[in-house]
């Protein structure tokens, strides 16, 4: 059967909620839990992480827009006084 970037994922996302390795450590990880070579516990790490950086940058941007639109409207609210 074929690996799937689906299936590292998950595996990827329950070894660093483990805290078991930093995730740059996590290729032996790869190769041994899914039978596969270097070059592709690489890929699928390289592609992993790509995943995980824009997930986090879409909950962070988030957050910061909603802390802008919330300190306009202060600003907004201190100016009408």
């Amino acid at each position: 059967m074929e690996t799937t970037q689906k299936q590292v994922n998950e595996f990827l996302d329950q070894l660093r909620i483990a805290g078991k390795t930093n995730m740059f450590g996590a290729v032996p990880y790869l190769q041994k839990r899914f039978g596969i070579n270097k070059y592709d516990a690489h890929r699928f790490l390289v592609n992993w992480m790509a995943i995980v950086s824009q997930d986090e940058w879409d909950s962070m941007k988030g957050v910061l827009e909603d802390r802008l639109v919330k300190e306009a409207e202060e600003e907004a609210e201190n100016e009408s006084r």
